[in-house]
């Protein structure tokens, strides 16, 4: 689909992702311990670096992209001014072009992406300035490795989670509870007495009890 489909295409586009939703109950249902998440992680991270190389032909927000990180090469703030105002000042070079304008899906708005993405906007085009497709491939690439990175910090974070759960269904006799007491008020000096901040309280009362022993 990544290579093929265009946008206009909403019949294979509905097909396409229903097939690809019903593949993704079907790996829920069969993952059943933690390594079969792993298994299925794999796979989606390889499935997903083999459209790496594919142009975003669902969307031209690609084109402001570009031309966000041609100003920011040519050392202009790309929330000054309006597309238009470089056109109708005739401010024109060899990649920030009245082509590459007339491809933009926002001609009248001022960017709205943050500086970090201004910055990999950046990055793409003086690595590839002349190429759209060279700089597509190279955002595509950042986001692919964050991406990536937010899968482990979930899956990180959800070990942690139950780490905590398990502590907290221990904590059942007497003393551990008064170190669970003692050991909230430790934690709550630090990160603030909110009920946000509870399911933090049985991690210091098990490393309070570990200390006792």
């Amino acid at each position: 689909m990544a290579y093929l489909c265009q946008r206009h295409e909403f019949a294979t586009l509905f097909a396409t992702y229903a097939v690809s939703f019903c593949a993704y109950l079907m790996a829920m249902k069969q993952t059943k311990n933690e390594a079969d998440l792993d298994m299925f992680l794999k796979l989606a991270i390889i499935l997903r670096g083999g459209i790496l190389f594919a142009f975003p032909n669902l969307s031209d927000d690609i084109y402001r992209f570009i031309w966000d990180g041609h100003l920011l090469a040519l050392g202009e703030n790309p929330f000054s001014h309006l597309p238009g105002y470089y056109i109708e000042n005739q401010l024109f070079t060899d990649v920030l072009t009245p082509e590459l304008f007339a491809q933009l899906n926002s001609q009248n708005y001022f960017s709205v992406y943050p500086s970090v993405c201004q910055g990999v906007f950046f990055v793409a085009v003086s690595i590839f300035p002349k190429s759209i497709y060279g700089a597509c491939i190279v955002i595509k690439m950042f986001l692919f490795l964050c991406e990536i990175g937010t899968l482990f910090l979930l899956k990180k974070m959800s070990n942690v989670k139950c780490q905590i759960l398990d502590v907290k269904y221990q904590t059942q006799n007497s003393d551990t509870l008064l170190l669970a007491s003692l050991a909230k008020r430790r934690g709550g000096s630090f990160f603030g007495q909110s009920p946000k901040n509870e399911p933090l309280f049985p991690f210091f009362a098990s490393e309070a009890s570990k200390k006792e022993k």
